[in-house]
């Protein structure tokens, strides 16, 4: 369902950072990306996008964020520190639970 996702919405790259950024508030506060829509009011993101998000399971949503900081990545090489493979040792931070 993640590939279709991505396939059927195209957003600018400001829109994508704020949509990946609602997923991850929307799982740390447990509530809904369209809650988190409402609460930034961040109305450059299309309300169907916000939609389908919020259909997905917290995995799926977790995979969609994931895909979009890693295209950030990939299409912004200059802006990406070359160290930034490092940070895991850096800062080395265990998630649980």
């Amino acid at each position: 369902m993640t590939e279709k996702l991505v396939e059927s919405f195209e957003i600018e790259r400001p829109s994508a950072c704020a949509l990946a950024a609602l997923i991850l508030i929307a799982q740390r506060e447990k509530t809904s990306v369209t809650y988190q829509h409402k609460e930034w009011n961040f109305s450059d993101i299309p309300r169907e996008i916000i939609e389908a998000v919020d259909e997905l399971g917290d995995e799926e949503q977790f995979a969609i964020a994931q895909q979009i900081v890693d295209s950030l990545i990939d299409v912004m090489p200059d802006r990406v520190s070359p160290d930034i493979r490092l940070f895991t040792e850096i800062l080395p931070i265990k998630i649980s639970g």
